[in-house]
């Protein structure tokens, strides 16, 4: 799973601002040349402006939502669950950092072949008893996120474990415990 912004469709916003900017360049030359000659055609300008302006908008950019993040068990590509099963827990700065492991199962009918899974932060939770003070992503480090597997997982349950990554608390200068006893949502992602 992906948690990117999916990609814009439709005119990117430049192209309509310039459409608008040519439209109203448009418009006031007709009114220029209507004045000039005399013709009572303002009826028509403002037809002619409504229709551009709504025409700009329908080229307008639209962005797909955001996909939902979702921390271990997550399912990759509908037919793959990764769940974590190693239990990260006393994470400090004068600790040793800490081994993520888990398994991969295929759900889906057809094998499927994993080259590797690979962890990323995407969030970090204080807990409610933590000290004022900041605690973010940048407080934990993953290390060797990318664990091979190399393995066709049988259709129908075949499953496989993986590990090698391994997550600490970053030792920075500034006071950390604001992060004590916070929860790191960690995305699992199937190659």
């Amino acid at each position: 799973m992906d948690c990117t912004a999916l990609a814009s469709t439709g005119n990117a916003l430049p192209w309509v601002a310039i459409a608008a900017a040519a439209l109203v360049l448009v418009v006031l030359g007709f009114v220029i040349l209507v004045r000039r000659t005399g013709v009572r055609a303002y009826p028509i300008t403002l037809l002619v402006l409504i229709v551009g302006v709504t025409a700009a908008g329908l080229g307008a950019p639209s962005v797909g939502a955001k996909a939902a993040c979702q921390t271990a068990p997550s399912v990759v590509g509908n037919s793959l669950t990764i769940t974590q099963t190693s239990v990260n827990a006393g994470l400090s700065p004068a600790a040793a950092s800490s081994l993520l492991a888990g398994t991969v199962t295929n759900n889906g009918s057809d094998e499927a072949y994993v080259t590797a899974i690979v962890a990323s932060i995407v969030a970090v939770h204080r807990s409610v008893s933590a000290v004022p003070g900041r605690c973010e992503i940048t407080d934990f480090d993953l290390t060797t996120p990318r664990m091979p597997v190399e393995t066709v997982l049988n259709a129908s349950g075949g499953a496989v474990a993986f590990s090698g990554a391994r997550i600490g608390l970053v030792d920075k200068s500034t006071n950390q415990d604001a992060c004590m006893g916070a929860t790191i949502d960690l995305l699992y992602t199937a190659q």
